[in-house]
């Protein structure tokens, strides 16, 4: 069945068997990183022709190289939030600023006559702040580097089998 198949469509077998197997790698990570992160607003609602509609958010994507027809890049950077978690984050902290002076009061001295002479603040001055504030740090939790440990062999092990299912599905096609 092999031998029939032109060129073009053995690419065409290739780059779906790959996908295929990159699937697998993409929802292991995002089955791991949902377990072990809770990121709000992964869901996107919007209203089409009277009726909600609610798409979730990729967090994991797969694409296609243009220049080499037969590679597939598996990556979680589709979220610019998951890589605060893959990769983990130092202590964050927010800067405090002095946001102005206040005295407790103000003391005048009067001359025998009732006019002020002299004006001069009394009592402790008090600084108003704009407090830091600590957020935290994020451990590292390597999801996506787990996922590719645990279905390594899931992956490259099956991969003739999956070749064979697309050879025979593209040649049923073609009949």
């Amino acid at each position: 069945m092999q031998s029939n198949l032109t060129g073009q469509e053995m690419k065409r077998v290739i780059r779906r068997t790959l996908r295929v197997s990159a699937n697998i790698l993409k929802k292991e990570t995002e089955r791991l990183f949902c377990s072990g992160v809770n990121i709000q607003r992964n869901k996107m609602s919007y209203r089409k022709g009277g009726r909600k509609i609610t798409v979730r958010k990729q967090l994991v994507k797969i694409s296609s190289d243009r220049q080499e027809k037969l590679a597939v890049k598996v990556h979680i950077m589709s979220n610019f939030k998951a890589k605060f978690f893959e990769k983990g984050t130092g202590r964050r902290e927010t800067k405090g600023r002095i946001t102005g002076v206040v005295s407790w009061g103000r003391r005048e001295i009067f001359t025998r006559t009732g006019k002020v002479s002299k004006s001069y603040l009394w009592g402790d001055r008090k600084i108003v702040k704009y407090q830091g504030a600590n957020r935290g740090a994020n451990k590292a939790g390597y999801y996506f580097r787990k996922a590719q440990d645990a279905k390594k062999h899931d992956i490259f092990g099956d991969m003739d089998q999956r070749l064979g299912t697309e050879i025979v599905k593209l040649a049923n096609k073609k009949k």
